[in-house]
């Protein structure tokens, strides 16, 4: 099991309680290189889960993870809470 993922727990609720996911948000694009677009995501504004957007078919794709990684700002979000220059 991925660590912080919870997949198990996730998958039984998911049989139990299944998500229609018909609120969706816009397409979103990640920032990708220069030269080079992001990959395009939807969220379920329902449970939050996160699928992959295929722009050119408009089409939804398979779950993305939802590690930290994943997310949309990743990790190159500096912690501003511990900085003494910030009252």
């Amino acid at each position: 099991m991925k660590p912080g993922g919870g997949g198990v727990i996730d998958t039984l609720l998911n049989l139990l309680f299944r998500c229609p996911h018909r609120h969706l948000t816009r397409p979103l694009t990640r920032v990708g290189k220069p030269g080079r677009p992001g990959d395009s995501y939807v969220v379920c504004l329902d449970c939050g889960k996160q699928f992959a957007y295929d722009l050119d078919n408009m089409r939804i794709g398979k779950p993305i993870d939802h590690s930290h990684d994943a997310s949309v700002s990743g990790s190159g979000v500096t912690d501003i809470s511990s900085d003494p220059k910030i009252t």
